[in-house]
């Protein structure tokens, strides 16, 4: 997954792999994908390639479908899930409570670019609450 970050905003658009060569990677909108999805679309999604890690055109400029998201929000989603994969795969925290769980997620330390953000992340994380995360960690 990858966010494309707007200059000088909060928000994101977050782009997730479909499918990769030797040579290139295609990625699409998540969010557009979930719109398309809501609203009962069977349109197709637009690609966009990706080279070296460098979008070969500028995402912000397909026609997307959505809202871009708040980006410490899609990155406080990206850690709980990132974080109950690491549990399902690691059998010694296989053992531990989700309420554990939830705790270290939200007094553990985030690649943020400043406290401010990594406050935003963590708020993020605790804004839906426990019970709606316990699915997700257990």
């Amino acid at each position: 997954m990858s966010s494309v970050v707007f200059q000088g905003t909060p928000y994101c658009y977050t782009f997730i792999q479909t499918h990769a060569n030797k040579y290139s990677k295609s990625y699409r909108c998540q969010n557009c994908a979930d719109e398309k999805k809501k609203n009962g679309s069977k349109e197709r999604m637009k690609l966009i390639k990706v080279i070296e890690n460098e979008f070969v055109q500028d995402p912000c400029s397909m026609k997307h479908v959505c809202h871009p998201k708040k980006y410490a929000e899609e990155m406080g989603n990206r850690i709980v899930y990132e974080k109950a994969q690491n549990v399902r795969r690691n059998p010694g925290q296989a053992k531990k409570k989700p309420v554990e769980i939830f705790r270290e997620l939200l007094t553990g330390h985030y690649d943020a670019d400043n406290e401010a953000m990594e406050d935003e992340i963590k708020a993020a994380i605790r804004r839906t609450g426990y019970k709606s995360r316990r699915r997700v960690l257990s």
